[in-house]
C-alpha cells in the first residue's frame, strides 16, 4: 500500500516535476535575442535594403504559433492529464490536472470495505501533501495551485509558466521539482512522459 501511495503522490506532482530549470532555458533564449539585436541594428543602418526581411524574420520568431499537446495517464483510481503549451521545441507553460476518484460503486461487494479503508489512507496522504504544498507556496509568480472536491473526486490543478516562474523559490518550497533535467525541452519531456506511461490524447 505504501508503494502505491508513493506512486500516486509522484504522479500527482507531475506538473511540478516539469518546473525545474525552466527559468534557465528562458534566460538562454533572452540572451540570444539580446545578443542578436545590436547586429540587426548595425545591418539595418549599413544596408537599408535589408530592413524589411530582418523585421519579417523577427516577427516570425516572436509570433510562432503556440501548440497544445495533451498527455494522459490512468493508474487505478487516479487520472493525470498534462497539457503542454509550446512554441517550436520550447515548452512555455504546463497545466496538470490530477483527478483521484474515491467512489466504490464499481468495486465488488466482497472487497468494497477493504478498498474503502485503503482510499481513506490515500485521502489522508493527499490532503496532507497538498495542504503542506499550499502552505509553502503562497504567492509564487508563475505558479498556480488549486485543490477542490467534486463528490467522490479530489481534483488538483497545477499551472506553471516557465517564462516568469522563479525556479529557485519553487525548488526550495517543493524539492521533487528537480526530477526533470530540462522541463522546457519539448522533445525530451515527451520522451520522459512516454517512459512514465503517459499516452498522447490530443
Amino acid at each position: 500500500m505504501n508503494t502505491k501511495i508513493k506512486q500516486l503522490t509522484l504522479l500527482a506532482s507531475a506538473g511540478l516535476l516539469l518546473a525545474a530549470c525552466g527559468q534557465s532555458k528562458k534566460e538562454e533564449t533572452t540572451t540570444v535575442a539580446t545578443t542578436q539585436a545590436p547586429t540587426t541594428q548595425v545591418t539595418t543602418t549599413a544596408q537599408a535594403t535589408t530592413t524589411a526581411p530582418t523585421q519579417s524574420t523577427k516577427a516570425a520568431q516572436s509570433d510562432a504559433n503556440e501548440v497544445k499537446t495533451v498527455y494522459e495517464l490512468v493508474n487505478t483510481n487516479v487520472t493525470t492529464k498534462l497539457t503542454l503549451y509550446s512554441k517550436g521545441n520550447v515548452i512555455e507553460r504546463t497545466i496538470t490536472e490530477v483527478i483521484t476518484d474515491f467512489s466504490v460503486d464499481n468495486v465488488p461487494e466482497a472487497s468494497r470495505e477493504a478498498v474503502k479503508q485503503s482510499y481513506e489512507i490515500q485521502k489522508s496522504v493527499l490532503e496532507q501533501t497538498y495542504g503542506d504544498l499550499k502552505n509553502k507556496i503562497t504567492e509564487l509568480k508563475g505558479f498556480k495551485f488549486d485543490s477542490k472536491k467534486e463528490g467522490d473526486k479530489y481534483i488538483q490543478t497545477y499551472e506553471t509558466d516557465y517564462t516568469i516562474v522563479d525556479r529557485e523559490k519553487l525548488k526550495s518550497a517543493y524539492p521533487p521539482v528537480v526530477s526533470f533535467d530540462d522541463p522546457t525541452n519539448l522533445a525530451k519531456v515527451k520522451e520522459n512522459l512516454v517512459q512514465m506511461g503517459f499516452k498522447e490524447v490530443q
